[in-house]
């Protein structure tokens, strides 16, 4: 009877510890592989330095903020840096400050921008060349952000109201506007599919 025991024992440890080894290599699946570059936009103390990376296509080209501008020039701008690793700078027409957050396949940028006067509440922008696009949701009270472009040049962001509260957008390629959603959310990016997601 002992001996019936020990294999009833070791058939049930076998049938428990077999599917461990077999499970993870059926579901086993691919390794990403990513590649990191980091890259200062200069080495001179008095030339700006990268204030933060928003956005990359499939070039890969690189935008975002670049700050640490000697007085009196703007403390931010816009910074795009090429694959080849050049980088060019960018002002909004009449900024305090201008930020790119996104950029396609097609070399088309979208940012944000504050103005020198008052009324400094954050605009949204598209750069296509040097074609300046001011962009700013008919509802927007305390600002409108641009967030997401994609190949087809819909861009999504949101807009403050009068109560500080977010509004999530898309603003499709002949100017139009579709509120995606309310109360509060960030919306991040579009893909080329024209699929949303939110933060």
């Amino acid at each position: 009877m002992s001996s019936y025991c020990t294999k009833c024992t070791i058939t049930f440890v076998v049938a428990i510890i077999f599917p461990l080894f077999i499970v993870p290599s059926a579901q086993a699946q691919t390794e990403a592989v990513c590649s990191f570059k980091i890259f200062q936009l200069a080495s001179n103390p008095q030339n700006p330095n990268v204030g933060g990376v928003f956005g990359v296509n499939d070039d890969p080209t690189v935008v975002g903020q670049a700050t640490g501008y000697a007085y009196p020039n703007p403390p931010e701008k816009g910074f795009i840096r090429y694959s080849n690793g050049s980088v060019s700078y960018y002002l909004a027409p009449s900024a305090a400050a201008t930020w790119f957050t996104g950029r396609n396949n097609s070399g088309i940028n979208i940012g944000i921008y504050s103005t020198k006067n008052a009324n400094t509440i954050a605009k949204g922008f598209m750069l296509n060349g040097s074609t300046f696009t001011s962009i700013v949701h008919p509802k927007a009270i305390l600002g409108t952000i641009l967030t997401g472009l994609n190949k087809y040049n819909s861009i999504v962001g949101w807009y403050y109201d009068a109560n500080e509260v977010r509004h999530g957008f898309k603003r499709y390629s002949n100017g139009s506007f579709t509120l995606l959603y309310r109360f509060q959310i960030a919306i991040k990016g579009v893909v080329d599919l024209d699929h949303i997601f939110k933060l």
